[in-house]
């Protein structure tokens, strides 16, 4: 119990301690032990079962409230509901302590000592049972040790491109595709918006589906533009949508008391700003477009007199702001709540935004966010906690284990590479050798991101982190891994890929797409735009499964899009040398000219897994 909680109870009781009338005594009692007070102690009657029964369904309702009220204080950042419960169990008890008082009636005078040994003895159990946890922790923690110490390094082993994954790649690519480039107004495929406050979010759903054709875009195919971009950009645009920000009003007014409902400008809110930062730095690093850096390239409009407007630098600023303000460096998803994931999905977008742009926000930050993580959010046998509320000071540190651990170690494996071998290390030894990874269901999950965000019963959270770690530490193991997966894949040609959520879909694609060491190249290292690109291909009649240059030259890998029959299409690049004759291997033609402005058009009659390679000639 807090201290202010504490000194609430003693200054409850003193109506109990000088004599005060039993109205003011039964209100002044934790809720649930006036009402307990108020019932008459003797004179059993017909009335007195009334009573009785009056009193327990008035209990039940408060105790229905108390753990209401807390649940949204430690979900939703909800402040308000908790005190309003509180104050109407102590106006109920007072009521019908009067009532019973104008009728004659005794109080249970045992109940105030009864809370007396309530206030003192639960925490202090708690206390005793959290020490116990800490000793097991402690000494998993020197065993875990113990394991890391005699494990061995071993080198970077980039993983194959094998056909299988690229076939992936292209079932991953049309899925994610689908739902970002239909209309705007539409959400097919998304799912409802029924639950825009915790983790089956909308938000979240976007930034999967994003992340998975960003490290598509950025890994695989770094030379293709076109309609992959404008997949990106749709879904950079869909988080602007009112009803995907909207939750934010509400949450400001009852855990911040602010009115408005900006979902960029305030001290918390991370489960959004860090979400889009990280969105709008991947879009650049990935496609070289600024576009969303100029001045209110993102419009909020919540009503025809209210809009928010700014950019990717705005963005940037004010999550930089919210870091450095903060007194643990992460700062609050809801109002009050700070979770370890969410911030490290932000610093991984302001990393990210300084190595796009050449800025320094982060360079500072980095060193302290991981000693905050060490320090204030990590358990005595190494796991990361999910959530800290810091208005009560509570840690949830029995919501944790190694496979939550592994996603917040993924995310910040360029930044801490000895934290993500240590967790990878430990993956292996906890979860991969004991064939704990095979289970799809969700037992044993041991915090609620590990599991399905949708609120699917899979593990596909633990899957999608664990093959992200794996992939260039250890082939085999990635594909375990894979085989893994494929317990919750659709059969072919149904979307989505797998059978769970939007969000699982999105993660699940991200750990089969991309690695460590791409992860890295993409957080730390400027990309380059240089070089012929395949700009032009039409969607969704032909999937980009692989695209690259050398500078000179350009290879593709196409599949069938939607309709796999075989027919001719027409593709276009820009970025060549101008006026220059390239040969084309792959084409219905084996020479094509770029015109003045760098550009050409070849033909194709597409075959499933077809590969075209473009080079100058000498």
């Amino acid at each position: 119990m807090s201290g202010l909680g504490l000194a609430l109870v003693l200054i409850g009781l003193l109506p109990n301690l000088l004599g005060g009338p039993d109205w003011l005594r039964a209100a002044g009692l934790v809720p649930g032990f006036g009402v307990v007070f108020a019932l008459p102690a003797a004179g059993w009657s017909v009335e007195l079962w009334l009573w009785v029964l009056l009193h327990l369904v008035v209990l039940l309702a408060v105790v229905t409230g108390l753990r209401v009220g807390v649940q949204r204080a430690m979900t939703k950042g909800d402040y308000l509901a908790l005190p309003a419960v509180v104050l109407t169990s102590m106006l109920v008890a007072a009521v019908l302590a009067a009532v019973h008082d104008g009728h004659g009636h005794a109080p249970q005078e045992w109940v105030p000592a009864a809370e007396v040994l309530a206030v003192l003895g639960v925490p202090t159990a708690l206390l005793l049972r959290e020490r116990r946890r800490g000793h097991a922790a402690r000494l998993l923690g020197d065993e875990r040790q113990r394991c890391l110490d005699t494990a061995e390094r071993g080198e970077w082993c980039p993983s194959s491109d094998v056909p299988s994954d690229q076939a992936d790649r292209a079932r991953l690519a049309r899925w994610a595709e689908a739902l970002a480039l239909q209309p705007s107004h539409e959400w097919n495929g998304f799912g409802g918006f029924d639950d825009e406050y915790l983790l089956p979010a909308m938000r979240y759903r976007i930034w999967a589906v994003f992340l998975l054709l960003a490290t598509l875009r950025h890994t695989h195919a770094p030379a293709c533009t076109g309609y992959r971009d404008d997949a990106l950009r749709a879904l950079v645009q869909r988080m602007t949508d009112r009803s995907v920000w909207s939750y934010w009003r509400r949450e400001n007014r009852w855990g911040m008391l602010r009115g408005s409902p900006d979902p960029i400008g305030g001290p918390a809110n991370v489960m959004y700003s860090g979400y889009l930062l990280l969105m709008l730095s991947a879009y650049r690093q990935a496609t070289g477009d600024d576009s969303f850096d100029q001045p209110g390239a993102l419009r909020f409009r919540w009503d025809d007199d209210t809009e928010f407007a700014y950019s990717h630098t705005d963005i940037a600023e004010r999550v930089s702001a919210n870091f450095q303000r903060s007194p643990l460096v992460l700062w609050p998803c809801e109002p009050g709540l700070v979770f370890p994931f969410c911030n490290a999905v932000a610093l991984a977008g302001l990393r990210m935004y300084d190595t796009a742009t050449g800025t320094r926000h982060a360079e500072a930050l980095v060193p302290r966010f991981l000693q905050r993580l060490r320090t204030e959010f990590t358990a005595p046998d190494g796991d990361i906690c999910t959530f800290q509320a810091t208005r009560f000071g509570i840690t949830a540190r029995s919501a944790r284990g190694i496979t939550n651990t592994a996603q917040i170690a993924a995310l910040l494996s360029p930044l801490d590479p000895d934290f993500a071998w240590r967790t990878w290390r430990l993956l292996l030894a906890e979860e991969l050798l004991p064939g704990r990874y095979t289970r799809t269901d969700r037992a044993g999950s041991p915090a609620p991101t590990d599991a399905d965000w949708g609120g699917g019963s899979n593990r596909a959270n633990a899957l999608a982190w664990s093959m992200f770690l794996a992939r260039g530490r250890d082939e085999s193991w990635f594909r375990a891994l894979r085989e893994a997966a494929r317990a919750l894949e659709n059969p072919p040609g149904e979307q989505p890929p797998y059978r769970a959520s939007v969000h699982a879909n999105g993660v699940l694609g991200t750990g089969l797409l991309t690695d460590e060491n791409a992860w890295r190249c993409m957080l730390l290292t400027p990309a380059r735009h240089a070089g012929p690109r395949l700009a032009e291909a039409p969607w969704p009649d032909i999937t980009v499964v692989t695209a690259t240059t050398d500078g000179r030259s350009h290879h593709a890998v196409l599949h069938p899009g939607t309709d796999t029959a075989p027919r001719r299409h027409r593709l276009g690049y820009d970025h060549l040398v101008p006026n220059t004759t390239y040969t084309v291997r792959g084409a219905t033609a084996p020479e094509t000219t770029s015109n003045a402005h760098g550009r050409a058009v070849v033909e194709v009659d597409l075959q499933p897994h077809h590969h075209l390679h473009l080079t100058p000639n000498p």
